[in-house]
């Protein structure tokens, strides 16, 4: 019983580090996106994308992807979507495109609303950013703390 109990202490103390978010995935804050592409191409440098050029397609489009920070950024964004009944849509992750407009892959998403389907897609890889705008077609329930 006291080696149990010597085990459950140590697992105790040492598990945050270990639960602790990687700071070389995308769900970090602290990620580098840039770097992270770099250790594949040392070479490799962002495209210089102009922010009127992609406003002028619409939000959620392939040539104005949503931007989100990690996986868990862009299913809180779906999550947060509301279709024009009020409902919350379901969505399906269809994969991903390498190249995207910011120079990193982007994911292609499915969206229902009831039977009407939508193509969303999403660059993750975007540290802190929270999108605050909905894609056409949908609305956006208020996150917590917003107004």
């Amino acid at each position: 019983m006291t080696k149990l109990i010597a085990t459950t202490m140590f697992l105790c103390l040492a598990a945050p580090p270990c639960l602790a978010v990687d700071r070389s995935h995308p769900d970090s804050p602290d990620f580098d996106p840039v770097a992270r592409m770099k250790r594949f191409d040392p070479d490799w440098e962002p495209p210089k994308v102009s922010a009127e050029e992609i406003a002028k397609h619409p939000l959620g489009s392939q040539e104005n992807p949503v931007r989100s920070q990690g996986p868990t950024g862009q299913r809180n964004y779906l999550a947060h979507l509301e279709c024009p009944d009020g409902t919350s849509p379901r969505f399906n992750r269809l994969g991903s495109l390498a190249d995207g407009v910011y120079g990193f892959p982007m994911d292609k998403f499915e969206v229902f609303c009831g039977e009407r389907r939508s193509l969303i897609f999403m660059d993750l890889y975007h540290p802190l950013h929270v999108e605050s705008s909905a894609v056409p077609g949908f609305g956006r329930k208020l996150l917590p703390g917003s107004k």
